[in-house]
């Protein structure tokens, strides 16, 4: 699979892009975040089977921070959700 430079409708705009994931609900935002990890630590073990072990381990290193990211999100959701409109 051939890794993309940009998503599109954010042609190279991923502050956009920040600013959208970032604007999500917490909740939603700690499902984006939980999928991402566990994206990136199937690269991980990919790289790892094909003998590029400093590749892999920095992309676990990633997966494992962005794991920790959606926990901290989902403790952002319980704390918030009482103040959160049911339209939010």
């Amino acid at each position: 699979m051939k890794h993309q430079k940009w998503i599109k409708n954010y042609e190279r705009n991923f502050e956009k892009l920040a600013e959208e994931v970032g604007d999500l609900r917490y909740d939603s935002l700690e499902e984006f975040l939980l999928f991402l990890s566990k994206k990136i630590g199937k690269d991980s073990v990919a790289d790892e089977r094909r003998g590029r072990k400093r590749l892999s381990k920095c992309l676990e290193e990633c997966s494992k921070n962005l794991d920790s990211a959606s926990k901290q999100i989902k403790e952002s959701w319980r704390i918030s959700r009482p103040f959160m409109d049911e339209e939010g």
